[in-house]
């Protein structure tokens, strides 16, 4: 492992399983929802993505860019309620999301 790998905060790394846990969760959708709810969602888990990078990687603006990332947690949470709301996934979906909700609770914080 490198050094640059290791310096990776845990919540970049928990925004990143995320990322990867609702693609996943996304494939399985139903086609039906598979374009639009899951378009949203894979947006929303790209933002957050993208504020955590910039929390870290930009010190002075740290505060404004957490604020970023407060937003983009807050915009997620809603997209996936919306989407558990309207059933965009089989029940085996939402149980691997449940089973993966660590991430997203160390990303609430």
């Amino acid at each position: 492992m490198t050094s640059a790998a290791r310096s990776v905060p845990p919540i970049a790394k928990a925004a990143f399983r995320v990322r990867v846990m609702i693609e996943g969760a996304v494939s399985r959708f139903a086609r039906s929802h598979r374009y639009l709810s899951g378009s949203d969602l894979r947006v929303s888990a790209k933002a957050e993505v993208m504020a955590v990078r910039g929390a870290w990687r930009d010190p002075e603006q740290r505060l404004l860019r957490v604020r970023e990332l407060a937003a983009a947690v807050d915009d997620l949470k809603e997209q996936l309620q919306l989407c558990q709301g309207v059933r965009s996934g089989t029940w085996a979906t939402w149980r691997y999301a449940k089973s993966k909700g660590r991430d997203t609770r160390i990303l609430g914080r």
